[in-house]
């Protein structure tokens, strides 16, 4: 559905018109019936899932000696 209001209706009634738009909707914000912009509702935000390094380093196949040399290459650096 194309919602398209003209600026003066668009200041006059934002809470009206912004309530009204599920997220990601959209009004055609316009002047003299040209368009001069768009106001498209904001989702709320999508959340990252964190990270477990824990869990994901118990998935890592490492044997003792690659830790070994890491531990190694660490110390020798420092």
């Amino acid at each position: 559905m194309n919602k398209s209001a003209s600026v003066a209706t668009f200041t006059k009634t934002f809470s009206k018109l912004s309530e009204g738009l599920a997220p990601g909707e959209s009004v055609q914000v316009t002047s003299h019936g040209k368009p001069v912009g768009r106001f498209i509702r904001e989702g709320e935000r999508q959340r990252r899932r964190k990270v477990d390094l824990g869990q994901r380093l118990l998935q890592e196949p490492y044997s003792e000696q690659d830790g070994q040399q890491l531990v190694d290459a660490i110390l020798r650096s420092v």
